[in-house]
């Protein structure tokens, strides 16, 4: 099982446990906890020597040192590797180079990252009280994991494996049917939100066809009846209509950027300004205006045109 890191800003490598430098400024409360530290690094050893490493470790490039990476996360585990004389190990590579070493309660993986490194755990005969010690979860949170997925289509996984989506949106997903899944997913990437709120009003605002269950629907606090009613009836097309827009965007951007560059060159020739401005001013302010935001400051400045002298009469 591999994990996606496209958005996390990482990308999974296995590196050498010899390339990987410590950072570690520990406060006189971090050596008070010594013992405690140094039980953790035990336990991790076992479970790392039976079933193999399961969270990997976050490590960036070293500045002024090439081939070399400090570790970011992951100290109690680099030393579990090192003690079982490991020679590689996956790691989370970042290129980010204002990454704070050891930052305090910093998720690096998304919620189905960590769905599938339970997995990975599981597969590997570790059982659920070996994964709460391991990567500090609750008993809640690592049944909530394991059953992330359960009821919810391949096309919308598909489109959410990749984003920062919470588990809330995994849960409401659940109440919908897989076309609606599909649909959810599609605005909430568009719209790049994926709060509670906002998958909670999609799901307010669907047909009761579209839903597991039509009663969830007035279940939601806040929300009356007639609010609901009202929702369904400017839910398609609003959809339907943003979706569009979001589909043609870019090409239309691009005929805008060709088009307003064809202008750019028309009014950087002088008789066809000074012909537009002198002719037709409110048409020669709106190419002016169109032209603008594409302007390449590089070009020379355009010469004003100025009309020939009249020869002089005798």
């Amino acid at each position: 099982m591999r994990y996606n890191t496209q958005l996390a800003g990482a990308v999974l490598r296995v590196l050498p446990i010899s390339s990987i430098d410590l950072q570690v400024t520990q406060s006189s409360d971090d050596k008070g906890r010594a013992t405690e530290r140094r039980a953790k690094q035990r336990r991790l050893t076992a479970s790392i020597g039976r079933a193999g490493l399961i969270q990997p470790i976050v490590v960036r490039d070293q500045q002024g040192a090439t081939g070399r990476y400090l570790l970011l996360d992951g100290y109690n585990r680099y030393q579990a590797l090192v003690r079982l004389r490991t020679e590689t190990a996956e790691c989370l590579y970042t290129s980010d180079e204002a990454a704070v070493p050891h930052a305090p309660m910093v998720c690096h993986l998304t919620v189905y990252q960590q769905h599938a490194m339970v997995l990975r755990g599981i597969e590997r005969g570790l059982t659920e009280m070996d994964l709460r010690r391991e990567l500090g979860f609750s008993r809640m949170t690592v049944q909530r994991l394991l059953n992330l997925v359960r009821g919810i289509g391949d096309e919308a996984l598909a489109r959410l494996r990749c984003t920062w989506a919470p588990r809330v949106v995994y849960d409401q997903l659940r109440k919908a049917r897989p076309s609606r899944q599909v649909r959810i997913a599609d605005l909430m990437l568009a719209m790049n939100n994926f709060s509670e709120a906002y998958v909670t009003a999609l799901i307010a605002s669907s047909a009761p066809g579209d839903l597991l269950d039509p009663a969830c629907r007035h279940n939601i606090e806040g929300l009356r009846p007639a609010d609901i009613a009202r929702f369904e009836r400017a839910r398609q097309p609003l959809e339907e209509g943003y979706l569009r827009a979001c589909r043609d965007y870019g090409v239309l951007s691009l005929h805008l950027a060709v088009l307003a560059s064809y202008v750019r060159e028309l009014l950087n020739n002088p008789r066809v300004d000074h012909c537009l401005a002198q002719r037709h001013p409110a048409i020669h302010a709106e190419l002016q205006r169109i032209a603008e935001p594409y302007r390449d400051d590089r070009r020379p400045r355009k010469r004003t045109y100025k009309r020939p002298a009249k020869p002089s009469s005798f």
